[in-house]
């Protein structure tokens, strides 16, 4: 009896590693805001702010218990086949299938299925039982933390050394031979290393945030972008700890078009996109083409905002191009009257306007300049230009010049 409590108690424990192994990693930055004033939350952040240390500990308990609990299951099974006359190789077999059956329901699957739904209350259980140990286990952990980050960090470092050898041989050949001239060469060189840069050291810093509190109405919400003429603006919730979404003003022109003015921004804003302060600028230039975001919330090791970080906040940083500007002339260039339909101004760039409108219009010039490039000719107003993708329809000129358009999607 002894043993089987033993193997029960192992398995519980198993349970407790598997599932916290899914749990604590499986926590978004809006749990980790939420734990940041909570006695237990400030306890699982202190786990969390060493992951490979965290992750060293579960797995070292987890492979102890497993193992020391499939030998005592096998001791058993050894000694009740023995007294009923069954043979040793059949008992061996029987014992590797059943208990690997038990470990995979009890200790493996289980856990885990339920630690992904309920990663915050398991996390919070399991971490009064795993501190102690993230404590005790700290000369077995460490050592494999250390070992497991300088790995990562060489392999990562490894495939990118040759292309970035490759581009810096590139340029030191083009400055040598081809005679590029210093100051071309150098501001090559400044943005591979702006690229490779870490987010926190580009971002705007937390005390520099234009935010909106979520219970402003949309009127008030307006005046400040007029007044700061940024298009996107964090929406919070008591303090920028707590941020809850984006007021991206763009996407409410392009999209949403009549916005109530007495509605708090709450109503309109969009899901916030949350990155770490270590994440480097190229890996998220690459996460901001994939998500088509244009703004990201920085957080630190805890989930507290420590800043922002735009798409024009980088490209001004290689370039030197002021690109929210521009957008935001755009975005007060065009506006939404209907389903498909939308209002512009003849000197918007129709490039711009073919990416609003998600389709391809053309690379070069002006909605004005594109209709008379298709009719060949100064339309007249009322005059309807049909093309495959689009009906335009002058709507005012001022002499010769076309001063709005309507757009009709097909």
């Amino acid at each position: 009896m002894e043993e089987i409590a033993s193997i029960i108690f192992l398995l519980s424990l198993s349970f407790l590693f598997s599932g916290s192994e899914v749990a604590f990693f499986s926590l978004t930055p809006l749990h980790k805001r939420k734990l940041r004033s909570e006695k237990t939350g400030r306890l699982i952040l202190r786990l969390i702010s060493s992951p490979y240390r965290l992750l060293s500990t579960i797995l070292f308990g987890n492979t102890a218990v497993n193992s020391y609990a499939s030998s005592l299951f096998a001791l058993l099974s050894a000694r009740l086949f023995y007294r009923v006359g069954i043979s040793e190789h059949f008992s061996y077999l029987f014992d590797i299938a059943l208990f690997t059956a038990i470990l995979l329901v009890v200790g493996e699957i289980t856990p885990k299925l339920i630690a992904i739904r309920h990663s915050e209350s398991f996390s919070r259980k399991a971490s009064y039982f795993l501190y102690p140990l993230y404590v005790v286990l700290l000369p077995v952990s460490l050592p494999f933390s250390m070992l497991l980050d300088r790995l990562l960090k060489r392999g990562r470092a490894a495939r990118e050394r040759p292309i970035l050898e490759e581009i810096n041989f590139v340029l030191k050949r083009a400055r040598e031979e081809n005679g590029m001239p210093p100051y071309e060469y150098r501001v090559i060189k400044e943005s591979l290393n702006i690229l490779t840069a870490p987010v926190r050291e580009y971002m705007v810093p937390r005390k520099e945030i234009k935010a909106i509190e979520e219970n402003t109405p949309m009127e008030e919400a307006f005046d400040v972008f007029l007044r700061t003429r940024h298009s996107r603006f964090p929406v919070y919730k008591n303090s920028l700890d707590e941020i809850m979404g984006i007021l991206d003003f763009p996407y409410l022109f392009r999209k949403v078009g009549a916005v109530d003015p007495e509605k708090p921004v709450r109503e309109y804003m969009r899901p916030a996109f949350f990155v770490p302060e270590t994440m480097r600028l190229i890996d998220l230039i690459r996460k901001f083409r994939k998500t088509s975001e244009k703004l990201a919330i920085v957080i630190d090791e805890y989930g507290g905002t420590s800043g922002i970080i735009t798409l024009w906040d980088i490209e001004r940083e290689i370039t030197g191009e002021l690109g929210e500007e521009t957008e935001i002339e755009n975005v007060l260039e065009i506006k939404k009257i209907g389903k498909n339909m939308y209002i512009v101004s003849g000197d918007m760039d129709i490039e711009q306007l073919g990416e609003i409108l998600g389709i391809e219009l053309g690379r070069e010039g002006t909605v004005a300049g594109h209709i008379m490039d298709i009719s060949g000719r100064v339309p007249e107003e009322g005059e309807r230009i049909e093309t495959k993708e689009v009906i335009f329809e002058v709507l005012q000129k001022s002499g010769e010049t076309i001063e709005s358009v309507k757009v009709i999607l097909r």
